[in-house]
């Protein structure tokens, strides 16, 4: 996360030291497209888009309230994608990034900031969000699996923006890189900050934000494992 803050203020001081890659990598993706690849990318990253990320992890919020009858996980995960688009945003007015040439952009031209990608960022969020809220008491060999899935739909969606021209290498990178920054950092704190909402709360709605009053008397990491095991 260091390093992209960095190489924020470098694109700010008119000092990017990879402006020739990003100039390469965007040539490259302008000189190999295809009519049958354009529609498939072309479909492929709505998915990714903002508003399609902010439904998918409404969706996901509310399967893991559902299962685990405790607001938890899915607090982990909106807090997580919540808070990676937000300092995606910040960084965004900080750096103050053009995006690439709207002539070579595939589809309606954005000329919105550019430094890092709001598609990548949200997409990176949501799958790295996810496997690590759902994996976060499984075995080392599930977790890898899973944020190794999760890491691949993250570069999928880079490659859709840098197939379209929407974005420079480094946008889509640093993306990446915040979201996994943060992944690591949020779920922990939305659990200590529910641990401390709970003592704020009547009685009543304490099951809802207390693991030790989930369903059946079990935590979700009680259940995680019991699923585990059958």
């Amino acid at each position: 996360m260091l390093a992209v803050w960095l190489l924020g203020l470098a694109i700010v001081a008119h000092h990017d030291p990879v402006a020739g890659a990003d100039t390469a990598v965007w040539r490259w993706w302008v000189q190999h497209r295809s009519p049958g690849t354009t529609a498939v990318v072309s479909a492929v990253t709505i998915l990714f888009s903002p508003v399609w990320v902010g439904i998918w992890t409404i969706v996901a919020a509310g399967v893991l309230v559902v299962r685990d009858r405790v607001l938890v996980r899915a607090a982990q995960l909106v807090a997580t994608v919540g808070a990676i688009g937000l300092l995606c945003e910040i960084v965004k007015l900080a750096v103050g990034r053009a995006r690439p040439p709207v002539a070579q952009q595939i589809g309606g031209p954005e000329v919105t900031l550019s430094f890092p990608s709001g598609h990548v960022a949200g997409a990176a969020a949501l799958a790295l969000g996810l496997a690590a809220v759902v994996t976060a008491h499984s075995s080392r060999a599930r977790r890898i699996v899973s944020i190794t899935i999760a890491a691949g739909v993250a570069v999928i969606a880079a490659v859709t923006r840098l197939y379209l021209g929407m974005h420079w290498v480094t946008d889509v990178a640093a993306s990446i890189v915040l979201a996994a920054g943060l992944v690591g950092v949020i779920p922990e704190a939305t659990t200590t900050a529910l641990s401390h909402l709970d003592a704020h709360v009547s009685e009543r709605f304490r099951p809802l934000i207390d693991p030790a009053h989930a369903r059946d008397g079990h935590t979700p990491e009680e259940l995680t494992r019991c699923t585990a095991t059958h």
